[in-house]
């Protein structure tokens, strides 16, 4: 995240929220990396973000 939204968001929610915020978005990554990685398919669309946001070493 550029500190520039970091910024912004930080305007409008606590210290506590934000720490939730972002360790909210880092599991959510984990989960998507480990579902493509043992290639169990779970939402129709997030391949198309996975062709957005390519996984190094994953094909």
């Amino acid at each position: 995240m550029s500190d520039t939204t970091f910024a912004e968001i930080k305007q409008h929610v606590s210290d506590e929220h934000m720490v939730d915020l972002v360790l909210t978005i880092a599991f959510y990554c984990g989960v998507v990396r480990v579902l493509a990685t043992m290639k169990i398919d779970n939402e129709p669309t997030y391949k198309e973000v996975l062709q957005q946001y390519p996984i190094p070493g994953v094909n």
